[in-house]
């Protein structure tokens, strides 16, 4: 099993079903590929665990919950020591501004 996995599995079997018709309706995501990409919620942000090459993980891609009217990053990537980090600060500085949204491409 690699590293990212268990927290992957964790995340996606916490998926609110708010987020998952979220994840329908706007975004036209199906169940069947949120439960193949095992997408997910830990808590702050939706996760989207990549793997590199050989199958090992690599990091989370994070989306913005689409009820939070923060100014926090819309999206931002974390390995998955970051990720606990982020779920337990105020702050979002760590999380990383991506130049697309890796949502938009699972739709």
């Amino acid at each position: 099993m690699t590293e990212g996995l268990a927290p992957a599995k964790e995340y996606h079997r916490n998926l609110p079903q708010r987020l998952r018709t979220y994840l329908h309706e706007a975004r036209g995501i199906t169940d069947a590929v949120i439960d193949l990409f095992l997408l997910g919620w830990n808590g702050s942000r939706i996760t989207i665990p990549v793997f590199d090459r050989r199958g090992e993980f690599a990091l989370f891609k994070l989306a913005k919950d689409p009820d939070d009217n923060t100014d926090s990053p819309k999206a931002g990537a974390a390995r998955n020591d970051e990720v606990e980090q982020l779920k337990h600060s105020i702050a979002i500085e760590d999380v990383r501004p991506l130049s697309f949204g890796y949502v938009d491409v699972l739709g």
